[in-house]
């Protein structure tokens, strides 16, 4: 195969990728607008608001929490990053959101790979889900404590 060759097929395959990650993301931002138009969001951070209260984090937050456990990675974090951008999250809520996703996300997707295996699947399902939230948990907790030491010490200087 020449370089040429070669050069082509990956050019190709990349915009393959693209596309297919395009549509993939794309409506779940349409549904994002949507949803902040006729009021969804306001319905969802409601409903949701004891997830949220647990990891502190603010009440827009559990939307993409919600896609990137159980839809995906890439679809997650573009959600949270748009949601981000438009609700100005802290690093923190970041970090937190980040952590679970990326320990626990696509949970029906790639639990579905594991039916071939003859594997438990609520234990999977369940383990993926408790770790990531136990991290994240432990994460928000250890960047609380961290936060109210560095305000106790500018307090005192």
């Amino acid at each position: 195969m020449t370089l040429l060759a070669t050069v082509y097929q990956g050019l190709l395959v990349s915009l393959i990728s693209v596309g297919k990650l395009a549509l993939i993301i794309l409506p779940f931002m349409v549904m994002i607008e949507f949803a902040k138009r006729y009021g969804w969001l306001e319905i969802i951070a409601k409903w949701s608001q004891w997830f949220t209260d647990i990891f502190r984090l603010p009440k827009t937050a559990a939307l993409p929490a919600f896609v990137g456990l159980f839809i995906g990675i890439v679809s997650g974090s573009g959600v949270i990053l748009q949601t981000a951008q438009e609700e100005n999250y802290s690093r923190r809520t970041l970090s937190i959101l980040f952590v679970m996703v990326g320990i626990c996300h696509s949970l029906f997707e790639e639990t579905l790979l594991f039916v071939g295996m003859d594997v438990n699947l609520m234990v999977v399902v369940g383990f993926r889900l408790l770790i990531a939230l136990l991290f994240a948990y432990l994460l928000g907790w250890i960047l609380e404590r961290q936060c109210i030491r560095l305000q106790q010490k500018s307090t005192l200087l």
